[in-house]
């Protein structure tokens, strides 16, 4: 192993137990805080760059051909993009897991719960138009080959932007990209796990009563373990494994989608007409997009 490989598997090692650690330590309490804190800090800092980075100007070299999107072959790109931004649909679920878990420690009333919610979301979907406009400004037609490594394009990424903006900005990027690494590691590990086991409880048809932190802390565990295990061994395929799971998660998309729509309409709290209407309606653009992508990789749309 490389000396650089050592140290980015010992790093990747070190995030995942002091993430574990802090779950296990208090598991809804810490991902509350903690997503609070990284959400603030993130936006700040982010916003911040984005602030200076529009000020330099775009770094688009002269003579750049801009490739369009308005075909076919950019279908794959833009369905895997949508799978994950500004998060996969299937958060849905992880929030309301979140929900009942603070329900445990707190009286939280039903426009808390949405309020949360809304805070949460468009709070993710402004960043996801920040992280955007900070890549159109810095790396588009720059010239630079994206590295596909995940510790190498963390590196280049990095240059580029200390290039761009400055040098002194080299530890604010820095500060970025592992704000978005340690939160979204914390909350995945969390949120799947939660999610994971009550599928098996409900599948099993257990009572409600063995969803406890003690079953919550294996899934925790076996996450942990999961996830440096593919980081571990599965390297040179880590590329193609994160684009299979973009384009799953977008591709099931309107199934996510219709289940969240049918949940709402049975439920005690109704829409208000004109969100039901644009349920509706982004049920079907989810869907369409979703068949005209399966079409176009079966090759009966080219």
């Amino acid at each position: 192993v490389l000396p650089g490989e050592w140290s980015m598997n010992a790093l990747s090692v070190a995030v995942l137990a002091s993430a574990v650690l802090m779950l296990l330590v208090g598991p809804y309490r810490t991902v509350d805080s903690m997503s609070k804190i990284i959400m603030i800090s993130l936006t700040i800092t982010t916003v911040a760059a984005v602030a200076v980075a529009a000020s330099k100007g775009a770094q688009m070299q002269p003579g750049f051909i801009e490739p369009s999107p308005w075909n076919l072959g950019a279908l794959a790109f833009i369905v895997a993009l949508m799978g994950w931004m500004p998060a996969p649909i299937e958060i849905s679920a992880i929030n309301s897991m979140w929900v009942a878990a603070k329900r445990k420690l707190e009286k939280v009333s039903y426009e808390d719960g949405l309020f949360d919610f809304n805070v949460g979301y468009i709070s993710t979907a402004i960043l996801a138009i920040v992280f955007l406009a900070l890549g159109a400004l810095v790396q588009y037609g720059s010239g630079t080959e994206v590295k596909m490594a995940g510790g190498a394009y963390i590196g280049q990424l990095i240059d580029m932007y200390a290039k761009t903006i400055g040098e002194w900005s080299r530890w604010l990027v820095a500060f970025i990209a592992f704000a978005c690494m340690y939160g979204t590691t914390i909350t995945v590990i969390d949120g799947y796990s939660r999610t994971n086991m009550e599928s098996l409880r409900l599948i099993l048809r257990r009572p409600e009563s063995e969803r406890s932190n003690r079953i919550l802390a294996v899934w925790i565990i076996f996450a942990a373990i999961t996830g440096l295990c593919v980081m571990l061994f599965f390297k040179g395929a880590v590329l193609a494994m994160l684009k299979f799971a973009m384009i799953a998660s977008f591709v099931s998309t309107p199934v996510f989608a219709y289940l969240n729509l049918a949940l709402v309409r049975k439920g005690e709290h109704k829409l208000q007409p004109w969100l039901m209407w644009l349920a509706w309606v982004g049920l079907l653009y989810l869907s369409g997009f979703a068949v005209l992508f399966l079409l176009n990789q079966s090759g009966i749309i080219a």
